[in-house]
């Protein structure tokens, strides 16, 4: 009997690709969501879907589906590309992080078989901006929002090293048609306003979604993976060679280019998110040889687009 699989968040972008791949391949997966509703209407293929909202008012039964799982697995979390950051969005973009894995990593722990692996995400911005730095998992906490929010999210998840493994994926850029950054990218090309952004000398480390979702499963079923994986492509490229691909991909110029004082205008903190860029390599993945499908931008951004 394939294992049970328990993911948190799993209406989300990564979410659905992930529980449904698992599910094609025989696990059971189980969806922790905000509403059972929803999920039930856009994970038809999942086997339990249970309410999962951090707090004492949350309905418990979720936590009988850890209990024996062969994996639970936490992406749960605020958007963080949705708006300005007020310090109300701030702190609602760190507690949604906090509070969840908080409370996964407490049931983990009182459970009475605790899971075979908690995989609880974080993301690239644990590093800070790089600039010119290469990164790999040994590489320090940096300096900035996104690598205090990285930072506390891991540190959230270590409460359930003592029952059991712990893997934190670094996640970076995520390229997909249905979700993450590439669409509002995408948008400006189609009235031939596409370009680079702010400098264009900021690095992108990116993955493609397909090839996300094989690297969890390899987390999932390698027992030898703990602590940081960086969840990248090996190959990180510049803003403005970005741009020049994405172009091509799409049949479009991308001479536009939009300065960085008008974002920082716009969006205020957030900004920081195009503006800045870490150059990271995945070392862990490279040393368990895995099998990228797309290794380089070209291929992965010509086979989201075709679709």
């Amino acid at each position: 009997m394939k294992q049970r699989v328990v993911i948190a968040g799993a209406t989300g972008f990564i979410g659905y690709a992930l529980a449904k791949s698992l599910s094609y391949d025989g696990y059971r997966v189980v969806s922790l969501s905000r509403s059972a509703a929803r999920s039930r209407s856009i994970l038809p293929f999942a086997e339990e879907h249970c309410e999962f909202r951090p707090g004492p008012a949350s309905p418990q039964e979720w936590k009988q589906s850890i209990d024996g799982a062969g994996a639970v697995i936490n992406l749960a979390g605020e958007s963080i590309g949705a708006g300005r950051w007020t310090e109300s969005r701030k702190r609602e973009i760190l507690t949604s992080r906090i509070a969840a894995t908080t409370e996964l990593a407490a049931a983990i722990q009182a459970a009475p078989h605790p899971p075979e692996s908690f995989i609880s995400a974080s993301a690239v911005g644990y590093y800070g901006d790089s600039s010119n730095s290469v990164l790999d998992e040994s590489s320090p906490e940096g300096l900035g929002f996104l690598a205090q929010v990285s930072s506390q999210w891991e540190n959230s998840s270590a409460r359930a090293r003592e029952a059991t493994r712990v893997v934190n994926p670094r996640i970076g850029v995520v390229l997909g048609l249905t979700g993450g950054a590439l669409p509002r990218m995408m948008a400006p090309y189609k009235y031939f306003l596409g370009g680079s952004i702010g400098s264009g000398n900021q690095w992108i480390s990116w993955i493609h979604i397909d090839d996300l979702v094989d690297l969890l499963k390899l987390i999932i079923n390698d027992s030898s993976i703990s602590g940081p994986v960086n969840a990248v492509a090996p190959n990180p490229v510049r803003m403005r060679d970005f741009a020049k691909e994405l172009g091509r991909a799409l049949h479009k110029p991308s001479f536009f280019r939009v300065p960085g004082w008008v974002l920082k205008l716009a969006l205020g903190e957030s900004s920081s998110l195009v503006l800045g860029g870490q150059c990271v390599w995945p070392r862990v993945a490279t040393d368990k040889k895995f099998n990228y499908r797309y290794a380089n931008l070209a291929d992965a951004l010509s086979e989201i687009v075709k679709k």
